[in-house]
This record gives structure tokens, C-alpha cells and sequence, in this order.
């Protein structure tokens, strides 16, 4: 597997967890952002580097990486959905996307938690997932079925690289 740079050069020196998001109107992105920012001193210390790819326009990405007090990590934009499909990353149906059960986490997420309601981008459709790569090999996935998957990064990653020591 080839990364493009910065992410191939990080990916070759230690372990890299590459987060993917959907659009910045998802307020579920969102709080993936939020997310990390709460655990980057705890990821931080696991000794991986974490990095996002995003589809939207740099300019539009690096407002909100400044909001959440992460404009200091790596992200790259990928309008064309390399990666994504490089990660087999699919797409999900209206049905998977906005069915009852997605509801109540959205309320949540964008009023309580205040990541506010945005609006679907272009890409509205595209799956997430994280990945731990390192050396040209994925150690480990996770492929989300929906919009409201939310994993405990800090977990997940420990996990990932206790397993492959």
C-alpha cells in the first residue's frame, strides 16, 4: 500500500491512525473531531500519529481543525476519493444513512452536545472508518455501517498495537 505524502512518510516511521471523515455539515464528523481532540494526549502516548482524510476543500477543513483545537495534526483532502476507495471505504444507502435509529444519536450529538444541525455535502453518502497503518501494511480496521458509529479511539489503537508488537 502507497500513502500519499505527508501520510506515506508517517506511515513508514511508526504507526499511523488514519481517521476518515464524511463532510463537515455532519455533525457527526464533528464530533469525530471532538472526539480526538479530548483523547490526543492519550493517543499521543500510545506513540501512533494520528491523521485525517477529508473530502472537502482545505480552506473549509481547516475551520473547523481550528475549532476543535486540532489544526496542528495531519489531514488531506481527497475530493476525489482516492483513498476511500484505496480503503474500500463504501457508501451508504438513504435508508442506512438516515434511518430511525440514526435519529436520536443525531439529536444528541448536534443539539445537546452542540455540534450543530449541518447541511449533507456532496459526498453525503460516503462510509467512515479508521485505520492503523504502518510499514505498507493495515493493522487493523474499523469500517462504519453508519453515520453514527462512534469508537473509543484510545482503545481501539492500544488494542491494534499491543497485538502487533
Amino acid at each position: 500500500m502507497t500513502l500519499p505524502e505527508p501520510l506515506q512518510g508517517i506511515a513508514d516511521r511508526g504507526p499511523l491512525m488514519l481517521v476518515f471523515l464524511r463532510h463537515f455539515g455532519c455533525t457527526f464528523c464533528r464530533e469525530t473531531l471532538a472526539d480526538i481532540a479530548r483523547q490526543r494526549d492519550a493517543l499521543a502516548a500510545t506513540g501512533a500519529h494520528v491523521a485525517f482524510v477529508h473530502m472537502s476543500p482545505s480552506a473549509e477543513a481547516d475551520r473547523w481543525f481550528v475549532h476543535y483545537n486540532i489544526a496542528d495534526l495531519t489531514r488531506i483532502s481527497d475530493p476525489d476519493k482516492h483513498l476511500y476507495r484505496q480503503f474500500e471505504l463504501d457508501e451508504g444507502s438513504l435508508g442506512t444513512l438516515a434511518r430511525p435509529r440514526v435519529w436520536w444519536p443525531w439529536f444528541r450529538t448536534a443539539v445537546i452536545d452542540g455540534h450543530g444541525a449541518g447541511a449533507a455535502g456532496p459526498n453525503w453518502r460516503q462510509l467512515t472508518g479508521v485505520f492503523v497503518v504502518h510499514r505498507g501494511k493495515v493493522l487493523d480496521s474499523i469500517r462504519h455501517a453508519d453515520s453514527t458509529a462512534r469508537p473509543d479511539y484510545v482503545r481501539f489503537l492500544t488494542e491494534v498495537l499491543e497485538r502487533n508488537r
